[in-house]
């Protein structure tokens, strides 16, 4: 019953600007019974997620929010992940949301 989670950040590079990517995710906490390491249909998930910025300035007061897809309900509004420094700094935070994707399915 996994369900696998893409990842997909919309960023419009240009010379001398931020580029944002996810360089990374982690499952911190999953509401199945037992916890099985794995994102389930119909559990709540906390991942934390990892965003680099591999441009040439820094961004500041950096938000980014679950958007709500198929199989996918966001629980929570945009996090601040806040100033990512040029040059390959990482911020992590936490994104919580609700898996509603069938079993098998890419949400």
């Amino acid at each position: 019953e996994v369900v696998s989670v893409e990842q997909t950040v919309v960023c419009t590079p240009f010379v001398g600007a931020p580029e944002i990517v996810v360089s990374g995710t982690t499952l911190q906490s999953e509401s199945g019974v037992p916890p099985d390491g794995a994102v389930s249909s119909g559990e709540t998930i906390t991942l934390a997620v990892t965003l680099r910025n591999q441009g040439g300035v820094p961004v500041t007061a950096l938000t980014a929010a679950v958007l709500p897809s198929t199989g996918v309900v966001p629980l929570g509004g945009a996090v601040a992940y806040g100033l990512i420094n040029a040059g390959g700094d990482e911020v992590t935070r936490n994104q919580t949301f609700r898996v509603t994707a069938a079993p098998g399915a890419t949400a």
